[in-house]
C-alpha cells in the first residue's frame, strides 16, 4: 500500500469555474478511458492507478469510478443520486459511500474543501470537478476532455481574495442572468438587502455559581431564564429560576437529574426531564405552587431534548424506540396522553435532537447527527410532517433556537478550531453571524421571545494527566501525581512500550490535536495539526517506533501512522477511527461504516487488503493479550462483548456507558473500565476474568474529581496513566441584540 503523507497546506490555486450549459446525464456505468491527467497525477484507469513522478496510489475501483464519472461530466454539477445509479447500481446505499470516496480523492490531490482546486461540493446538489482534465491520446499529446464547455479563471493564493470575490460576484451574477433569460424566478425572492446583527449591550453573567450551569431557556415574557444547575460536591442536576433583574429561585431539589426545562406558552407551568432508575418521565412543575404532574414515562429510555409546542397542546421530545434504534422526534399531548413518532431516521443516524418551533408552530427545526458525529439542520413542515434538510455544515452542531429579529434559526458549530455562530433561513442559506468573536467559546445561542435578547454557554474546563501505583489484587490505588499538566485540557494519553514517551490530546493550541513528549513532559510537539473536536487515543505498535490515531478533518474519520523515525505521518485508511494494533503488531484493526453501519475490519500493519471482522454493531476494537479474543464495544449500545473463534459474540461487562468507548483497557487477567453511576462520581473498575469479581481502585484525586478520558499502564503495568478533570465550570451568559 502506497504511503499518502499527511500536508494540511492552503490552496495555491483557487479556480472559479463558469458554465453555459449542462449536458443530460444517463446513468449508467463510467466507460474506462485514458488515461489522464488531473492535478499534476495520471490516472491509470483500467489498472485503477493514480501516478505521479514519485508516488503510486492504488485506488479502490468503487473510487475510481467516482472519479471518472466527475472526469467525464467535469464543469457540471454531479448529484448524488446520479452517482449511486451510475457506480452503485442496482444496490441500496447510503450517500455515505459518496462521502467517502470524495474524502479519499481529496486527500489524494491535497485539496481543502473550503477553498477547492479540484473537486467543489455545491450544497444540496452534488459534486463538481472544477480543475481540466486532459486526455492522453496515443501520440502523448493532451486534450482537454471537455472542449470549449470549461472556462477556468485561476487566481494565486497570495490574491485569493480576488478568487473569492470572483465567486461571490460572477457566478450569482451569471445564475441570475441565466434565471432572467430563460423568465424563471424564485418563489418569495427577497431583493431587499439582508437583516444584519449586531450586540447593543455588553455580555452580562446570568450565572455565576461554581460547577455546569446550562440547558437556558427564556420564559414567554422575557423577564427570566429557567436553568439546570450541577453542583460539583453531589453532582447533582436541579433546576434554577433565575429573573432578570437578579433574584434566583431554585425550583427543584431531588436526588435524580433534572434537565432539559421548557416553558409553556402561558408561562404557568414548565416541562422537563427527570432521569431515575426506571428511565426518564416528562414532569410538568406549576410555576406558582410548585406542583408537579407526571406526564410521561419512557422507561428504560433516555430523553434528549424536549420543546413546547407554540400552541401549548403538545410537547416533542427525544427518545428511541429500542436500545440500538436512532433517537427520533415524538409529539405527545398532555391532555389526552397520547404520543406519536415524528421522524424516523435511518440507521446510519444516531440521533435526531436540539428542537426549536418557528413562532407560527408552522415549521420544527431539529439537528440530526449521523453515525460520524456530523450535524445538520432539518426541518418538518407540522401540517404535511414532511422533512427536509437545510444545512450542509457535516459539523458538530453546539446548540441552536429560532432567531426572530431575521426570521432565521441561529446554530453553533466548531469549526478551524474555534466555535462560530452562523445562522441560515428556511430556504438553507447559510450565513455567518459576524459578532460572534465577540464571545469566544460561546455555545449553545438562545434566543427570548422578543428577539433582543441572546444567551449562551461559556465554559472553562481543565484535564490534568495523572498516574498511580495499581494494586487489582488488594483494590488500591496509590497517591495520583501530575505527569502531563497545563492550564488548558491534557487526556487520552498513551504509554509507549519501553515506557520513554506519552501520547496525548491536548486542547493547549486552541484545536483539539494530538501531542507527543518524554514521559516526564520534556521534549513536547505537537503531531497533528487539523483543528478538529475529535482526534481518538493513540495506539503503539508493539515496537515502539510509530503509533496510529484516528481524527476526522472533513466528512469522514481517517486514520493515520506517526513514525518516529521521520517525524512523518501517512495515511492508512479512509473512513476508519478508534485504529488499535494486534498484539504481535501485525495487524491494524478499526471500526468503520464501508458497509452501511458500524463494523470492525483489519488491515495489515505493512499495507494490504482490508478485511471485515465483525458482522454486527461493532467499535472500539481490543485484542486480548493473547490475540485470541477480539472485545468491542456497540454504538448506541452499553456494555463490551468478545468474540473468540468459537463463540461469535458474548456481553462481557454491562455497565460501561455509551460514550466511554475508550475509557476501557484490556489487560491479562482483567479489564480496567470506567462505570458511572447515578449521582456519584465515575469510577475506576477492575473486571478480573477469572472469577468476573469487579473490584473499585480509588485515591483521593478520583474521589473529588472526575475521572475521565483514557487509561494507560506503564510497561511493568504497575503503574496507571489517567485524566482528571480539576476544573469544570460552565456559566450563562446574555447580551442584547438588534438588526441594522
Amino acid at each position: 500500500m502506497a504511503n499518502v503523507r499527511y500536508f494540511l497546506k492552503q490552496a495555491s490555486i483557487y479556480p472559479v469555474s463558469l458554465y453555459v450549459k449542462e449536458r443530460p446525464m444517463q446513468a449508467s456505468m463510467p466507460q474506462k478511458s485514458g488515461p489522464y491527467t488531473i492535478a499534476g497525477w495520471t490516472i491509470d484507469v483500467d489498472s485503477d492507478r493514480l501516478i505521479r513522478t514519485d508516488q503510486i496510489v492504488k485506488l479502490e475501483p468503487k473510487i475510481m469510478q467516482v472519479l471518472i464519472c466527475l472526469i467525464e461530466h467535469q464543469g457540471q454539477i454531479v448529484s448524488k443520486d446520479y452517482l449511486m445509479q451510475t457506480v452503485w447500481p442496482d444496490v441500496v446505499v447510503t450517500d455515505h459511500p459518496i462521502t467517502r470516496a470524495i474524502s479519499s480523492l481529496r486527500k489524494i490531490f491535497q485539496d481543502n474543501p473550503k477553498y477547492p482546486q479540484v473537486i467543489e461540493t455545491i450544497s444540496k446538489k452534488g459534486y463538481r470537478l472544477i480543475c481540466s482534465a486532459e486526455v492522453v491520446d496515443e501520440t502523448g499529446t493532451l486534450s482537454s476532455s471537455n472542449g470549449p464547455l470549461l472556462a477556468t479563471v485561476a487566481v494565486d493564493a497570495q490574491k485569493g481574495h480576488i478568487a473569492q470575490a470572483a465567486k461571490r460576484l460572477l457566478i450569482p451574477a451569471f445564475c441570475l442572468c441565466l434565471i432572467l433569460t430563460i423568465g424563471i424566478l424564485p418563489s418569495g425572492t427577497d431583493s431587499g438587502q439582508a437583516k444584519e446583527l449586531y450586540i447593543t449591550s455588553p455580555a452580562i453573567s446570568l450565572t455565576t455559581s461554581l460547577g455546569l450551569e446550562m440547558d437556558a431557556a427564556f420564559s414567554p415574557d422575557n423577564q427570566s431564564i429557567v436553568f439546570s444547575h450541577q453542583s460539583p460536591e453531589s453532582l447533582q442536576w436541579d433546576l434554577y429560576l433565575k429573573r432578570l433583574d437578579g433574584s434566583e429561585t431554585r425550583l427543584t431539589d431531588t436526588v435524580f437529574p433534572e434537565r432539559h426545562a421548557s416553558f409553556a406558552p402561558d408561562r404557568q407551568k414548565i416541562a422537563f426531564v427527570r432521569k431515575d432508575e426506571a428511565g426518564c418521565r416528562i414532569i410538568s412543575r406549576s410555576m406558582a405552587d410548585g406542583a408537579e404532574v407526571e406526564l410521561l414515562v419512557e422507561a428504560n429510555k433516555l430523553i434528549l431534548d424536549l420543546e413546547w409546542a407554540p400552541d401549548g397542546q403538545s410537547i416533542v421530545y427525544s427518545t428511541r424506540t429500542t436500545a440500538d434504534s436512532p433517537y427520533a422526534l415524538f409529539i405527545f399531548s398532555p391532555a389526552t396522553g397520547k404520543k406519536r413518532q415524528l421522524t424516523s431516521p435511518t440507521a446510519n443516524f444516531y440521533a435526531d435532537h436540539l428542537l426549536t418551533f418557528s413562532p407560527d408552530g408552522r415549521q420544527l427545526i431539529f439537528a440530526r447527527l449521523d453515525s460520524q458525529y456530523n450535524d445538520d439542520l432539518y426541518v418538518m413542515d407540522m401540517h404535511t410532517e414532511q422533512v427536509r434538510r437545510l444545512t450542509n455544515e457535516n459539523q458538530i452542531i453546539f446548540g441552536m433556537d429560532w432567531l426572530s429579529l431575521t426570521d432565521e434559526i441561529i446554530f453553533c458549530i466548531y469549526d478551524d478550531g474555534e466555535y462560530k455562530l452562523k445562522s441560515t433561513d428556511l430556504e438553507g442559506n447559510v450565513r455567518p453571524v459576524k459578532f460572534a468573536k465577540a464571545f469566544p467559546n460561546g455555545t449553545n445561542p438562545i434566543v427570548s421571545p422578543s428577539g433582543k435578547l441572546l444567551s449562551f454557554q461559556n465554559g472553562k474546563f481543565r484535564k490534568n494527566i495523572y498516574k498511580a501505583t495499581v494494586n487489582t489484587t488488594s483494590g488500591s490505588l496509590g497517591e495520583a501525581k501530575t505527569v502531563i499538566t497545563s492550564s488548558t485540557g491534557e487526556w487520552n494519553a498513551k504509554v509507549s512500550p519501553d515506557g520513554s514517551k506519552i501520547v496525548f490530546v491536548s486542547d493547549r493550541s486552541g484545536g483539539n490535536e494530538l501531542w507527543l513528549s518524554n514521559i516526564d513532559g520534556s521534549d513536547l510537539r505537537m503531531i497533528s495539526q487539523t483543528n478538529v473536536p475529535y482526534n481518538c487515543m493513540a495506539s503503539w505498535a508493539p515496537d515502539g517506533r510509530s503509533f496510529v490515531f484516528a481524527t476526522k478533518p472533513e466528512e469522514i474519520y481517517l486514520t493515520y501512522r506517526y513514525i518516529l523515525e521521520d517525524e512523518g505521518i501517512e495515511l492508512l485508511a479512509s473512513d476508519a477511527v478508534v485504529p488499535v494494533h494486534s498484539r504481535d503488531g501485525s495487524w491494524i484493526y478499526f471500526a468503520s461504516l464501508r458497509s452501511g453501519d458500524w463494523r470492525i475490519w483489519k488491515i495489515p500493519a505493512e499495507g494490504g487488503e482490508v478485511k471485515q471482522v465483525t458482522h454486527t454493531n461493532s467499535f472500539a476494537p481490543m485484542e486480548s493479550v493473547d490475540g485470541q479474543t477480539l472485545y468491542y464495544c456497540k454504538r448506541g449500545i452499553a456494555g463490551i462483548w468478545e468474540k473468540t473463534a468459537k463463540v461469535d459474540e458474548e456481553i462481557v461487562i454491562e455497565d460501561l456507558e455509551i460514550f466511554d468507548t475508550q475509557n476501557w483497557l484490556v489487560v491479562e487477567d482483567g479489564i480496567y473500565y470506567l462505570r458511572r453511576k447515578q449521582h456519584r462520581r465515575p469510577e475506576l473498575v477492575f473486571f478480573r476474568f477469572a472469577d468476573k469479581s469487579s473490584v473499585v481502585l480509588a485515591n483521593e484525586v478520583t474521589r473529588t474529581n472526575r475521572i475521565d478520558d483514557g487509561f494507560s499502564l506503564s510497561p511493568d503495568g504497575r503503574d496507571i496513566y489517567f485524566s482528571v478533570n480539576d476544573h469544570e465550570e460552565v456559566d450563562i451568559k446574555m447580551i442584547e441584540i438588534a438588526i441594522k
